[in-house]
């Protein structure tokens, strides 16, 4: 079954407390979570013996979380490390594989998930957009 939902904002809890999932029920192997931008966990630019602050996340998500996780990226993602992470083919499309079970679907393509078709896009407008940066 593919689930979608959006905003995790890099909240753990969000996705592994189930309130998101209709009817309580449980997440399986075979379910696919497809996050609709400002998934958040692929956010820090800062490193600590060799690795970025919120790896942790990740890798938590990668050990526990029971399906295969998609989003598309959101206004409030690090991109410049996204776009390091290896691309490969899946679901008729590209992708970046980010961990064994999380993909990032790439914004413009068609992907073929359980016989549906998902084309994606981003890029709404932030409203923080006046206290952001520039690095």
């Amino acid at each position: 079954m593919i689930y979608v939902t959006g905003d995790t904002h890099g909240d753990t809890d969000t996705l592994m407390n189930g309130r998101h999932i209709p009817d309580g029920r449980k997440l399986c192997r075979d379910d696919i979570m497809i996050v609709c931008g400002d998934f958040g966990f692929v956010m820090h630019a800062d490193k600590f013996e060799g690795r970025y602050s919120d790896e942790w996340k990740l890798d938590r998500l990668e050990k526990e979380y029971p399906c295969e996780l998609l989003f598309v990226s959101g206004n409030h993602e690090n991109f410049n490390r996204l776009e390091t992470c290896p691309a490969e083919e899946r679901y008729g499309g590209s992708v970046r594989r980010i961990r064994k079970n999380i993909f990032l679907l790439r914004r413009g393509e068609v992907y073929n998930i359980e016989g549906k078709s998902f084309f994606t896009f981003g890029g709404a407008y932030s409203t923080d957009r006046a206290f952001r940066k520039r690095k």
